[in-house]
């Protein structure tokens, strides 16, 4: 059975940590806050909650993100979603992970397709930890050809 694939928009928490496996793989890491909005009786907006979701991202893309991501900064991340069920402090605690596959910035209003704030996507052609691929096989532009995210 398939891990399930989720989609999820938030601001990164801090900037990403790039590690290096032994082999020499990157990785990435990084926290994604997932802030749950709702208008209150009065009309306005309110935060209600915020889902953490922590991230991690495997070879180019891991290098892109360390390079081009910061604390604060709006993504939308597309991965395969896990559960994690942990005790801390005798407390019975649920941590969400995502085995990132592509990473995109929103389009801003106002900004030129070429300009470094133009929202652009993350997509590798590689493979993660498990040998399996780690994002799209077909239709995607190298790496080194996108435009900043």
């Amino acid at each position: 059975m398939a891990l399930p694939t989720i989609t999820a928009t938030g601001n990164l928490a801090a900037d990403p940590e790039l590690r290096c496996t032994p082999n020499g793989t990157a990785v990435a890491t990084f926290t994604l806050a997932c802030n749950d909005n709702r208008k209150n009786d009065r009309g306005e907006w309110e935060q209600v909650g915020t889902t953490w979701l922590r991230c991690t991202t495997w070879q180019q893309r891991a290098e892109l993100a360390a390079e081009q991501l910061t604390k604060g900064d709006t993504v939308t991340i597309t991965g395969r979603l896990r559960q994690d069920d942990y005790e801390k402090d005798g407390v019975k605690r649920t941590a969400y992970q995502v085995d990132v596959l592509e990473v995109a910035r929103p389009l801003r209003p106002g900004t030129s397709r070429q300009g470094a704030a133009a929202g652009g996507t993350l997509t590798a052609t590689s493979n993660g930890p498990s040998g399996r691929p780690n994002g799209p096989q077909t239709g995607t532009q190298p790496l080194a050809q996108r435009p900043p995210f």
